[in-house]
């Protein structure tokens, strides 16, 4: 449905165009109505029988299967291992469901991402080849193509399969030679990405004789959109395996992996400490053992450079900077951050964020495979206004300087590249108010001082509440003429009623430390979120933190899952220069698990927190009703 349909079904107002929107575009990308635009291409009678079978198998998003459209391909392809066609990894997530374009496009992108023309089969490669030409022969369609190639490439990370451009250029190189299949693999394989990650179901007669490399080389191919490399699913990817053969040291891994191997990998120990937690580390112990250590080590050796050149990369270095200053500062550190109760909320924090990162990037990065109240306006309040509340950001500089860096570095990298964004504006403001929280930072650090100076202000008795209250009100929000001309800002101290008809008031000043730490830090934050392509009416979904990501798929023993949930409060006792108190903010709450069955949706893993079915109002069901803590947080939280 378009804005036209609306206007000529003469909808209200917001709220009925909304509902009336989300009832339509529910089925919009049904598979009937898919069905019905193939039959409308008239393809041959084999072709669109076959097409038809395989959107069936993408609508289902269920069991592994050959594509029906190169069945006789795959079925050709020589040697001991086969391959299928993880369909589950078709149920559009994350950011996907929310309108029926996204869901569209996710399918469009994981076909193309999902099933390779594998160099192994001799016509798969031919049409590789012919895909790779005609891109070849049109100079303005291989230039876009290569364009959102680079786009895709910075945002989430290079490509760790073969794509079209790979095999366009070694066209152009090899001009007939092409066609020689000895001579095509060995110039890919010095020229083309070498793949890392297996991220598709192996088939094999022997268990425990096919190496993992073995397994990893056959699944070489083009893809017409090539997965992205990320280093957290290669480092899943090196932690597991499926029946293959023992892949350290004549030890076998498990097909499973966890959030913690990846954060240790990232820089913190305590997070290593909490392995045994999980439940299949005390029987594949040493394996993993060997295996992180040699991970940890080829992930210490990379520079900064490495990790900035990517934005995804970039979010990693600032997890690891999060774990890296507090070990490397931790003596120096205010009291607070020296417990181990703290190491479980910074471990929380972490995995959380690594969680967002993975739900941002679920349909590009490959994976591997083995979410007031009010008085009374009118009534004349005495009482004196109380000092506005000490607040305190945590102070770990390194974090917030890696934020800052991956923000300009992600809006310089649009920029340069043309692109015309509605949010780009607000990633700006984004990098300034980082500006700003680092300098609390540094002083908080430096255990400085915060000032909250007053500046005494004549006003007629008219522009308070109640003119005869001898201590009264203005709004913290009025801008109040001076007797100097300035217009002032600001929350009132004490207000008190003079003979000649004015209030003497009292301000704390435009430049107050504690105001901009309780108020003006948070309403920047709300200002500069981004608005979503669709509009400014956020579905309810969108409005809830707790979100889901599938990470890892181990074969018979489910998905991988990490999750947040509903925002933790956090009380912390602080002593300073600026006294002691209890501070109270929210923190992340993260949540990992194994889904037997299938792939979870924000919405599906939002029923476990919310009762609302609204649009507006955000409810919770009683905590009770939540799902347990993860092991390793019990300690902190309790079991809920």
């Amino acid at each position: 449905p378009t804005a036209a349909d609306f206007q000529k079904e003469g909808y209200a107002n917001v709220e009925n165009m909304t509902a009336a929107y989300r009832q339509k575009d529910t089925n919009a990308d049904s598979y009937e109505n898919t069905a019905a635009f193939i039959k409308n291409l008239h393809l041959d009678a084999e072709s669109e029988a076959n097409v038809l079978l395989d959107l069936g198998a993408i609508y289902k998003a269920s069991d592994a299967a050959l594509p029906a459209i190169f069945t006789h391909e795959y079925e050709a392809i020589p040697g001991p291992i086969a391959f299928k066609v993880p369909f589950s990894v078709f149920k559009p997530r994350g950011t996907y469901t929310s309108s029926s374009l996204r869901r569209q496009y996710f399918r469009a992108v994981q076909w193309y991402q999902q099933v390779p023309f594998l160099l192994s089969s001799k016509d798969l490669t031919s049409y590789a080849l012919d895909i790779a030409q005609l891109i070849h022969e049109n100079n303005a369609l291989a230039q876009e193509y290569e364009s959102a190639s680079s786009q895709l490439n910075y945002v989430i990370g290079q490509a760790d399969d073969y794509d079209v451009t790979d095999y366009a250029q070694a066209m152009r190189d090899l001009g007939d030679g092409v066609r020689d299949e000895n001579t095509l693999k060995a110039y890919l394989a010095a020229h083309g990405p070498q793949s890392k990650i297996k991220s598709l179901p192996a088939i094999y007669d022997s268990v425990g004789v096919v190496t993992t490399e073995q397994v990893q080389q056959a699944t070489v191919g083009m893809r017409f959109i090539s997965q992205k490399f990320v280093p957290d699913s290669y480092w899943t990817g090196q932690l597991t395996q499926g029946d293959e053969a023992p892949a350290v040291q004549g030890l076998k891994l498990p097909k499973m992996a966890s959030s913690l191997e990846v954060m240790t990998i990232l820089g913190f120990p305590y997070a290593q400490s909490q392995l045994p937690k999980t439940y299949f580390y005390n029987a594949y112990q040493k394996a993993i053992d060997t295996r992180l250590a040699a991970l940890k080590t080829e992930a210490s050796s990379f520079g900064d450079a490495y990790w900035q050149n990517t934005s995804y990369g970039s979010t990693l270095w600032t997890i690891s900077g999060l774990f890296d200053w507090l070990d490397k500062n931790r003596s120096a550190a205010p009291r607070f951050m020296q417990s181990d109760a703290w190491n479980s909320k910074t471990l929380m924090t972490g995995s959380a964020f690594w969680t967002e990162l993975r739900h941002t990037a679920i349909l590009y990065a490959k994976q591997s495979f083995a979410e007031k109240g009010g008085g009374d306006d009118d009534a004349c309040d005495t009482r004196k206004v109380p000092s506005p509340p000490k607040g305190y950001v945590e102070p770990n500089p390194e974090a917030y300087d890696r934020l800052s860096y991956m923000a300009k570095r992600l809006y310089a990298e649009y920029s340069a590249r043309g692109i015309e964004l509605q949010n780009l504006s607000r990633l700006k403001e984004y990098v300034q108010l980082l500006d700003v929280v680092k300098e609390y930072t540094k002083s908080e650090l430096q255990n400085t001082a915060f000032s909250e100076p007053l500046i005494s202000v004549r006003v007629p008795a008219s522009d308070t509440k109640n003119s005869t209250c001898t201590e009264s009100f203005i709004s913290p929000d009025a801008a109040i003429s001076r007797n100097d001309g300035y217009e002032y800002g600001g929350m009132v101290v004490s207000a008190t009623s003079t003979e000649d008809g004015y209030v003497q008031t009292r301000y704390t000043s435009a430049t107050s430390h504690w105001e901009e730490l309780r108020r003006n830090i948070v309403d920047r934050m709300q200002q500069i979120a981004p608005m979503p392509i669709e509009g400014p009416v956020v579905p309810i979904k969108d409005k809830r933190t707790a979100v889901v990501a599938d990470v890892h798929t181990g074969s018979d023993e489910g998905v991988l899952e990490e999750g947040t949930g509903v925002p933790r409060v956090i009380f912390v006792a602080v002593k300073d220069a600026n006294g002691a108190r209890l501070t109270v903010g929210f923190t992340y709450s993260h949540y990992e698990f194994v889904s037997p069955q299938d792939r979870l949706t924000d919405e599906q893993w939002q029923n476990n927190f919310y009762t609302d079915s609204g649009e507006n109002t955000i409810t919770y069901k009683p905590k009770s009703l939540w799902p347990d803590s993860t092991a390793w947080y019990q300690d902190l939280l309790g079991t809920k």
